[in-house]
């Protein structure tokens, strides 16, 4: 996607005429609080034209480019009541792109490979890590693999959950089923059908309490839930007592769906690109 979002960096500068400066990141950082307010009270320069940029970066985001995937995402839910901190966060997108490398999204099939391939699934969240909300995010990441190091990625995303949640064990609640429900479940049936095999799913869950819940099918942490949040428990504990479907404990050091669901410094962003598999492409 390298020579779209040059075109599309290329037409902010000429509607805007402001060069963005160059970042190795896409998030802009946090102000003190007096600042920010001051900011996001203030009406932003781009907001009439903030869906044409934005949709231009969503669509790169969604197609080869998931590090854009969480900025794009937060900024897009402030389309309404676009500020001049949302121009400051849309120069900084625009100056992670000016800056970066002509990186890609790589994976890799083993031809070779014996046995069938299986899906791992990364979801996970953030508690109310946005401070333009208390909404939690979810994020996640789906990819095959053929054995050892041979992983190939299908599908990853960012979104804002549709209701407040108390607690971690909730939020990671939701967006596990989310994950599950939209992404993982359907990979996993389409590949029985063209594989003509059973196909094995793994989960893989960062928060112990979480796992808890789902293996029992309740949590007293939860029992103020009414009815969304309990039924998306429901659902998750019959998922994974199906014998092709597993769910795992992982490390978060190693948990691959956290770099979509906050905001990361240049060492852990860059540690995150080469853990999903983006890599800094050299030659022509």
């Amino acid at each position: 996607m390298r020579l779209y979002l040059e075109a599309a960096l290329n037409d902010f500068v000429k509607k805007t005429g402001v060069v963005p400066k160059r970042a190795s990141t896409p998030y802009a950082p946090d102000l003190p609080r007096d600042q920010a307010d001051q900011l996001i009270s203030t009406p932003g320069k781009y907001g009439a034209d903030a869906a044409h940029y934005l949709m231009r970066l969503m669509f790169a985001a969604r197609m080869a480019s998931p590090d854009l995937s969480l900025a794009i995402q937060r900024l897009a839910t402030q389309i309404t009541k676009w500020s001049s901190d949302c121009d400051r966060r849309l120069l900084r997108i625009y100056g992670y792109i000016a800056n970066k490398p002509n990186i890609a999204l790589i994976g890799t099939v083993n031809t070779n490979f014996n046995g069938t391939p299986c899906i791992i699934a990364w979801p996970d969240a953030d508690l109310a890590g946005d401070p333009a909300t208390s909404r939690s995010t979810s994020g996640y990441f789906v990819e095959i693999c053929t054995g050892g190091s041979h992983h190939f990625p299908l599908a990853w995303g960012s979104r804002r959950q549709t209701s407040t949640s108390c607690h971690t064990c909730e939020a990671e609640t939701v967006s596990l089923a989310t994950c599950l429900r939209q992404q993982a479940l359907p990979a996993q049936l389409l590949l029985d059908r063209l594989l003509r095999a059973t196909t094995e799913l793994f989960v893989k869950e960062g928060n112990t309490a979480t796992i808890c819940a789902i293996r029992r099918g309740y949590s007293p942490a939860l029992r103020y839930l009414k009815r969304t949040q309990r039924i998306d428990l429901g659902f998750l504990h019959e998922a994974f007592e199906q014998e092709r479907t597993h769910l795992q404990k992982a490390d978060t050091g190693d948990h691959k769906g956290d770099f979509f669901t906050k905001p990361l410094g240049i060492a852990a962003f860059t540690a995150a690109l080469v853990k999903i598999g983006m890599i800094v492409i050299t030659g022509s």
